[in-house]
């Protein structure tokens, strides 16, 4: 079950507000935004860290963004595909291969 809520804000919106603690429930912590989204926080994340009852949405991007995504899922089932499709891709690493004008500079020396 999903206590994720599709939200009609931007990301970066939704990180501007606070969160609240909600409640405790089999093992993750709910806390909610001004704007009502609610998200998990697994107390298996947490190790000796403190979690207050009110903070900075901020500081819960590691949460937020995962149950960000989810509810943009539920919202529209097209986004579910591009979300899936780019969660599975691997970030590109301009280091990986050299560009064309690396090769151009090479040719020069």
């Amino acid at each position: 079950m999903s206590i994720n809520q599709p939200c009609g804000k931007a990301l970066n919106q939704l990180l501007k507000e606070r969160a609240y603690f909600v409640y405790y429930r089999d093992g993750n912590l709910i806390y909610k935004t001004d704007s009502g989204f609610c998200f998990t926080v697994p107390t298996k994340d947490c190790d000796q860290a403190q979690f207050k009852n009110e903070d900075r949405a901020m500081f819960f991007l590691k949460w937020i963004r995962p149950a960000y995504a989810e509810s943009l899922k539920e919202l529209n089932p097209q986004i579910s595909k591009q979300i899936d499709t780019a969660a599975k891709k691997e970030p590109k690493n301009p280091m990986a291969e050299p560009t064309d004008e690396f090769e151009r500079l090479e040719g020069l020396s």
